[in-house]
């Protein structure tokens, strides 16, 4: 019985090994898979390297001096503008007309609020209504 058991025990040992030697030539095998194809790549020529980048643009020149000048716009004065008219035959009123405001009931409220006789009030049927 003793032999038995001892036969036993080595015999699980014997699978626990040849299990572990599985695992470890299954990972061997697959260590060799990525050598064999980290050699291929370093046999095979590289890409091509990409393209230089564009030259930067040129720089501009240095600018002038002075900035170019620009003219302004001049107003026009009176006098030029008389000379223009009178020299294509055109009268023009030196004293120019207001049309005077309508007489009524406006100017009546105007002349008061000038005077400080106008305010409001409130009204008174608003209250009395709520």
């Amino acid at each position: 019985l003793q032999e038995r058991l001892e036969d036993a025990q080595n015999n699980a040992q014997i699978e626990i090994l040849e299990e572990r030697l599985k695992l470890v030539e299954s990972e061997l095998q697959a260590a060799n898979e990525r050598a064999d194809r980290a050699e291929e790549k370093l046999k095979a020529p590289p890409a091509p390297p990409p393209p230089p980048p564009p030259p930067p643009p040129p720089l501009l020149p240095p600018p002038s001096q002075e900035p170019p000048v620009v003219p302004l716009r001049r107003r026009r004065s009176k006098i030029i503008l008389q000379e223009l008219a009178e020299s294509i035959g055109v009268k023009e009123n030196s004293s120019p007309e207001k049309k005077a405001p309508a007489p009524g009931v406006n100017e009546d409220i105007i002349n008061a609020i000038k005077a400080g006789q106008f305010t409001l009030r409130k009204a008174k049927n608003d209250k009395e209504k709520k």
